[in-house]
């Protein structure tokens, strides 16, 4: 049985605006391929179904043509970066805004291909830590094909989800501090913008009208903040006493204040599968009911709800 809290927050209405979210993506996205995006970034474990339903739209749109579906993967890369200003049990005195300004160091000095202390130790914790946790780091790290140093190669989509707006205007400044210019955001916004403050919708409406930014209003993202079962498998790991020892040990990160230790653990959904069944059939019914319903607004058939 489905308890109640998910009845209420997974409805017909819920599924659908999600489903057309995920709709508007998946034919964005060709168009910013074609533009010159190469790398797609995905900071937070809310957005990835975003992506995930874009692929299934693609893949629908294009009448499930394996070329097809080839040519639209071979024009981009995934990049699971995780932008989570959670540091858990820490005595750290950090503004969440340096930590995804931490973030945001990695991602720019991996794009541009600077050899650099952030660099490195983001490749150390994904290599080691998550070797050693055995995490799939496929996607933890930006494909060397694809990190070189030509301006024209330094684009990238950043897709996220918006509650407050706080986080994702904390990340744009966060941007412009580090010279971050070729960006395309595309901003998931939870309740149809009604949590989103005035302060930060201003910024978010100056960055659409220069062209780096385009919103898409969701009536529940039941993905943002929940469990894996919500969210196609991901959880995130954060290293509390890393954080601590890394911030006083390395000059760079003392002398700007920021720090970061964090990981997307991609296939945790995988540990629940002997453990509860009951628990993972909540993911595998939600897929179903987000693939059916991109189904229905493509193809205008029926859905069963």
């Amino acid at each position: 049985m489905i308890n109640q809290q998910l009845k209420d927050l997974i409805t017909p209405e819920t599924i659908k605006s999600y489903a057309k979210a995920c709709v508007d993506i998946g034919l964005l996205l060709p168009q910013l391929f074609d533009s010159g995006y190469q790398i797609i970034v995905i900071p937070s474990r809310g957005a990835y179904p975003f992506y995930y339903g874009a692929n299934s739209t693609n893949w629908l749109w294009n009448n499930a043509s394996k070329k097809l579906h080839y040519d639209y993967h071979s024009k981009h890369r995934i990049w699971l970066l995780p932008f989570t200003s959670d540091f858990g049990d820490t005595s750290l005195k950090i503004e969440s805004s340096n930590i995804r300004r931490f973030w945001s160091r990695v991602l720019s000095d991996f794009i541009k291909g600077n050899d650099s202390i952030y660099k490195r130790y983001y490749e150390t914790l994904v290599e080691e830590l998550g070797t050693k946790l055995m995490i799939n780091t496929s996607e933890l790290l930006l494909k060397k094909e694809l990190s070189n140093h030509k301006k024209t190669d330094q684009r990238f989509i950043f897709i996220d989800t918006v509650i407050s707006g706080r986080a994702i205007c904390e990340i744009i400044q966060a941007f412009k501090d580090c010279n971050l210019q070729d960006y395309y955001i595309i901003a998931v916004i939870d309740e149809n913008g009604n949590r989103l403050k005035n302060e930060y919708k201003k910024i978010l409406n100056e960055e659409e009208a220069h062209g780096r930014l385009k919103s898409f209003y969701v009536d529940k993202i039941f993905s943002e903040d929940a469990s894996p079962l919500l969210n196609s498998g991901i959880a995130s790991i954060v290293f509390p006493s890393l954080m601590e020892r890394t911030f006083f040990e390395i000059k760079e990160f003392r002398d700007n204040n920021i720090v970061g230790a964090g990981l997307w653990f991609i296939d945790s959904i995988s540990h629940l599968k002997d453990k509860n069944p009951t628990l993972n059939g909540v993911r595998g019914t939600l897929s179903v009911l987000i693939f059916a319903s991109i189904q229905q607004q493509l193809y205008s058939k029926e859905i069963f709800f």
